[in-house]
């Protein structure tokens, strides 16, 4: 049929393009996406299933960073633990090594303890510093928190690994013992009764070489009557004087030695009269008139005005005697007048004046104004026959003074007459400066400075029989200090006294001792004391020294007389003559030797009780006077014995130890060395024994039962073995020590049983690995070991049998412990326990999760307890307790420092062990199961959205092939309508 106006075929063609265009844009885009499934439409229901699909790939893929993340954790843990586990070692060896103490010094042991206490810093930091994240691994912030609960007090060493808490955060753990660990033990019983005798030892000390002190003497030069020095004087005459005034004026006369000196008694002129006339003989203005039988003087004045010069020259010349001054010029000074006018220079002198004599006075016999002293010491100390000066010769003369050696002993001074008394000062300071001569000058008091001095004549120096007044030596002893040491210091006596001069003041004690026994003794004489020291003085301090026993001026060697001394020592501060004479100086150090110690034996007497004694024996040992028989026994066994030794002559020590074992309870009594018993006992250097001998015996009733033949066995436990062997008799209580002395060796311990006729050997371990092994290797047959066990026996420990939560726990000795997928712990139950004890794991641990569901099932709570120094450890103790001043540090206890360290290692191996098997076990097997599921996941989501692409390629070809013929037919379609102009023609 033609038609024009409905292109049916045009409709199909396009409807056929339409949908090949469709699938042509689907092919394209699921070839462009590379998705099956890009809308909800292309695949509702597949859709569904990739998104969950894909849903559990991606929590599987944060599953695996988990896990990957958790295994970066427990490796950076790891390694921290690593260097834990290296630092203890260190310090394992170094206890070792410090163990060995005969071999290593005092500082090289402190040097070990440095480097262990720089290796206990390092854990301190390690537990600090180890970090992941910020967050702190190893110092026990991540280990679980527990609160406790019933009997919890007998769970020890608690560790708890890992632990689901649920949702409740929390988890109760109760912890049922139906059966507590057993030790291994052996018995053996029925001990035969051994009890042995009792002993005891007395010693006797006797002398047998008395003491004898030290002895030694001193000797001193002392002076017993000092020195007398010699003496003698020069003789001076005083004039006399007298005045006169002549018209106002003063004037003084001076007489000299040859008419007027001296008193008036010796027939010189006594006065001089002054006559005023009109006319003097020879023009003269003065004149002068002597009668020398009326034995006076007249002065004749003109009466013209005359000069005091007048005066003078009249009187110096006329008088007989030579002129009167100093010089012999006709020169007179003022201070050479022999007469002088005080006032003026001249005087009126009238008939009108009065008339007034002059009295002269004040003259005197010769006096010995000066006295010469031997100088001490000096050329004229002592006697003359000392080469001294015997006289002195004086000459008088115009000359200047001076003294002058003559010789032949003979000292030569030469003065000048009448001298004024500063000039005679002169001559008495050059005598006394001649000290070659050796004399020393005193003067006395001349009179007053206005008289002038007029020295006599030759001889007038007087001087005994010629000379100085004979001197006399000091007389000088030496005398000897026999001095003898303490008895009781014996050769220990023997000691050093030396003497010296010490300054000690004028007012203090004449002597003082300095030292002591080890340096030596000093004894100061005291040199401020002028008359010197009195030789008892210095003899009493010697004696005072505590380790002299006497000072004496005795002689030991003239036996029966008795000495004494007296005199002084001058010491070298002072003087006291010359030559022989001279200062005396402190003698030598001496030394007091020679001295014997008490020599004193001392002797044991070993004391056994006889056999079957039981009791306690009570010896003592007492001096009586005996009459001579040696010893004599008193008292009983209850109430004990004195045995008499008698004071009235010697004893052997052989008869005092008969008559100790003449005692019924003593067994025998020997002597500790061969020979002792011929040593005497004297009652006058011997002093008995005391307290009593007290020999302590098992008591009435209380036997003690043991071994009684030769026992050799070898005795095993879980740490060794040991052979011990015991010789018959042997006690139980020496049979429990013997054993428990090698303990640590064998891990077996002995103690006697209850009626303490029997032994029990235990394990110091609990358990099935604990054992007791005990194998006899030598016995009599009728021994008591070989009748009890036979050759012997072996037993073995039993493990703790208990539940956690109702699950049946792994028991080790008193360990026991659970791995369940809920709860991984381990824990010591206290040795004997039975019962129930529970605690609460109430929060902490590291939180891990590892599956791609937040469920309890598929996390991990992981426990890791602190590895510092107050945490590691164990029964024995903490690892601080090593550091410098601990109980177990190198010096003090390396025992146990070494268990200590021997536990902190065990612990960090089983933290280590245990977060690695957490590792291995938990997290690699969990990333390869989830990387399993991710594969296979993906897989599963891929084959439901993923585009085939060979089906996609193949559809678009199909589709395209479609598109374009569709079109081609579309078009054929449109065109077939114009066919139908062909009919119109």
């Amino acid at each position: 049929m033609t038609r024009i106006n409905t292109n049916v075929a045009s409709l199909v063609g396009r409807t056929n393009l339409q949908r090949s265009n469709a699938s042509l844009a689907q092919s394209l885009t699921r070839l462009s996406t590379g998705l099956r499934i890009n809308t909800g439409k292309d695949d509702p229901a597949g859709l569904i299933a990739s998104e969950n699909l894909r849903s559990d790939i991606t929590a599987i893929k944060k599953a695996i960073s988990n896990t990957d993340r958790a295994n970066q954790v427990i490796a950076t843990a790891d390694s921290a633990l690593g260097q834990v586990s290296s630092l203890l070692n260190d310090i394992r060896g170094l206890v070792t090594e410090s163990a060995n103490a005969g071999a290593l010094s005092e500082e090289q042991i402190a040097a070990n303890q440095l480097q262990v206490d720089s290796s206990l810093e390092a854990l301190n930091r390690i537990a600090q510093t180890t970090t992941f994240q910020g967050r702190r691994l190893l110092d026990g912030s991540l280990d679980f928190l527990t609160t406790q609960g019933a009997n919890s007090s007998n769970i020890n060493a608690l560790q708890i690994d890992q632990a689901n808490l649920g949702a409740s955060g929390q988890v109760g753990v109760d912890v049922n013992v139906t059966a507590a660990a057993t030790q291994a033990t052996v018995e053996v019983n029925n001990l035969p009764d051994v009890t042995p005798p009792a002993q005891g030892t007395v010693t006797f000390s006797t002398e047998t070489t008395a003491a004898q002190g030290s002895t030694g003497s001193v000797d001193f030069d002392i002076i017993t009557a000092d020195t007398v020095q010699a003496t003698g004087g020069i003789n001076l005459t005083t004039q006399a004087e007298g005045t006169v005034t002549l018209a106002g004026e003063t004037l003084r006369v001076n007489v000299d030695s040859g008419f007027l000196a001296g008193t008036a008694g010796n027939g010189a002129i006594t006065n001089i009269a002054v006559n005023v006339s009109e006319t003097v003989a020879g023009g003269n203005s003065v004149g002068v008139d002597y009668n020398d039988t009326a034995n006076t003087l007249t002065l004749n004045f003109a009466a013209a005005s005359v000069t005091a010069t007048d005066v003078v020259n009249a009187l110096n010349g006329t008088l007989a005697g030579g002129v009167d001054y100093a010089n012999s010029t006709d020169t007179i000074a003022a201070d050479d007048l022999v007469a002088t006018i005080t006032g003026g220079s001249s005087v009126a002198i009238s008939s009108d004046s009065p008339t007034n004599a002059i009295t002269l006075s004040g003259g005197a016999a010769a006096t010995d104004l000066i006295t010469l002293t031997a100088v001490e010491d000096g050329a004229l100390d002592g006697v003359a026959a000392n080469g001294a000066y015997t006289d002195i010769s004086v000459t008088y003369g115009n000359g200047s003074e001076s003294v002058v050696d003559a010789g032949s002993g003979v000292l030569q001074v030469n003065l000048t007459q009448n001298e004024d008394v500063a000039t005679v000062a002169n001559i008495v300071s050059a005598i006394d400066n001649a000290t070659a001569i050796g004399l020393d000058a005193a003067t006395g008091s001349p009179g007053t400075l206005a008289r002038q001095l007029d020295f006599t004549g030759a001889g007038e120096i007087t001087l005994g029989s010629g000379g100085f007044t004979a001197g006399a030596d000091a007389v000088t002893t030496t005398e000897s200090i026999y001095i003898t040491g303490t008895l009781a210091a014996g050769a220990n006596g023997d000691i050093d006294i030396s003497f010296a001069e010490a300054a000690l003041g004028s007012g203090g004690a004449s002597t003082n001792v300095i030292g002591n026994s080890s340096t030596g003794y000093t004894v100061q004489i005291n040199t401020d004391i002028g008359v010197g020291v009195d030789i008892d003085d210095i003899r009493a301090a010697i004696e005072s020294i505590d380790e002299v026993a006497t000072a004496s001026f005795d002689n030991p060697a003239t036996t029966g007389t008795t000495e004494t001394s007296s005199g002084s020592f001058y010491n070298s501060i002072q003087t006291n003559g010359t030559g022989a004479n001279a200062p005396e100086a402190p003698p030598s150090q001496i030394s007091l030797a020679n001295g014997v110690d008490q020599v004193i034996t001392a002797q044991d007497i070993n004391i056994t009780t006889a056999v079957g004694f039981l009791g306690n024996l009570s010896i003592g040992f007492a001096e009586a006077n005996l009459s001579g028989t040696p010893t004599n026994v008193t008292g009983d066994a209850t109430n004990g014995y004195t045995i008499q030794i008698d004071n009235t002559g010697t004893v052997t020590l052989e008869e005092i130890r008969s008559a100790i074992e003449s005692l019924a309870e003593v067994g025998s009594a020997t002597f500790e060395n061969t020979g002792a018993g011929s040593q005497t006992y004297d009652a006058t250097n011997d002093t008995p024994p005391t307290p009593p001998t007290l020999l302590t015996g098992a008591g009435n009733g209380n036997g003690v039962n043991g071994i009684d033949q030769d026992l050799v066995f070898q005795l095993s436990g879980a740490t060794g073995s040991e052979v011990l062997t015991f010789e018959a008799n042997t006690s139980l209580e020496l049979l429990v020590n013997g054993i428990n002395a090698v303990s640590d060796a064998t891990g077996v311990t002995a103690e006697a049983n209850g009626t303490s006729d029997g032994l029990i050997l235990s394990s110091s371990a609990y358990g099935s690995n604990a054992f007791v092994d005990l194998q006899i290797i030598e016995e009599g047959s009728s021994g008591a070991f070989t009748t009890e066990l036979g050759q012997g026996d072996r037993q073995v420990g039993t493990d703790i049998v208990a539940s956690v939560n109702g699950i049946t726990a792994n028991g080790k000795g008193n360990d026991l412990s659970i791995n369940t997928a809920t709860l991984d712990l381990s824990a010591t139950i206290t040795a004997g326990f039975e019962g129930t004890a529970s605690f609460e794991i109430t929060g902490g641990g590291a939180l891990f999760q590892l599956g791609p569901d937040v469920v309890s099932n598929q996390q991990a709570r992981l426990g890791v307890n602190s590895v510092n120094t107050a945490a590691l450890g164990g029964t024995s103790g903490l690892l601080y307790q090593l550091g410098s001043g601990g109980t177990a540090d190198l010096s003090t206890d390396s025992t146990t420092a070494a268990s200590i360290v021997e536990e902190a290692i065990n612990q960090v191996t089983s933290l280590r062990g245990r977060l690695g098997a957490f590792q291995r076990t938990t997290l690699e097997t969990n990333k390869n199961a989830l990387n399993d599921t991710l594969s296979n996941l993906t897989e599963a989501e891929s084959s439901i959205r993923d585009a085939d692409f060979a089906a996609e390629t193949a559809n678009l070809t199909r589709s395209q092939i479609l598109v374009q013929s569709g079109t081609r037919v579309l078009a054929i379609a449109n065109q077939n309508p114009q066919n139908v102009l062909g009919l119109l023609g």
